[in-house]
């Protein structure tokens, strides 16, 4: 394991709390916790190396931008506790607005991605209506449906992962709140990686 941050290699009797996960969920619980137990030692543990979970960046150099190509929208941007992260952060807020409702409209106007839409539609019909276990998205799919790598697509960019890796309750659960959808311009991810700055993180 290596450790980021400049925390010590620890042990599992060493803390008082472990948090598993150093995706946006893991780092704000740490933050959190270390803002109201500043007497409890800490560590996150996370499995891949790198920080960050579903939001990830990949940086071009110097004046070339950032790519998010995991999660990459601040939903409800005006409530979303990540917009204010950032800013506390001195990231830059872009408050261009999303290109959601004129591309829908365009494409519901045409007549050969109707069935694409419907497909999609039922896809949304079916975790509205999905009761008992939790279970991957992708098991919502029809067999062989047609439209499956469109909707596996547009599911993906809600997400920020595959949807065999997406969890129906979490989405049943969602709720971005009010306000239109905005970006970091330095990225999703570089705001949850600068936001876990202050934490021992260990990484695989």
């Amino acid at each position: 394991m290596a450790v980021r941050s400049g925390g010590t290699i620890v042990t599992e009797n060493e803390v008082d709390v472990a948090i598993i996960g150093a995706g946006a969920a893991g780092i704000a619980a740490g933050r959190r916790l270390m803002a109201a137990r500043p007497d409890l030692s800490l560590v996150v543990l996370e499995a891949s190396a790198r920080i960050g979970g579903r939001a990830r960046t990949e940086h071009f150099g110097a004046g070339l931008g950032a790519l998010d190509v995991g999660c990459g929208w601040l939903h409800g941007a005006r409530t979303n506790a990540w917009t204010a992260i950032a800013r506390q952060l001195g990231l830059t807020i872009d408050d261009t607005r999303a290109p959601w409702d004129e591309g829908g409209r365009k494409l519901e106007t045409n007549a050969d991605a109707r069935p694409a839409i419907r497909a999609l539609e039922a896809f949304f019909e079916r975790i509205s209506s999905h009761e008992g276990e939790d279970a991957a998205l992708s098991n919502l799919l029809p067999a062989d449906g047609r439209w499956n790598e469109y909707v596996h697509a547009v599911g993906g960019f809600i997400t920020g992962a595959g949807l065999d890796r997406s969890s129906v309750v979490d989405l049943q659960r969602y709720e971005p709140g009010p306000g239109p959808d905005w970006r970091v311009r330095e990225g999703y991810g570089t705001v949850v990686s600068a936001y876990g700055g202050p934490l021992s993180i260990e990484l695989q």
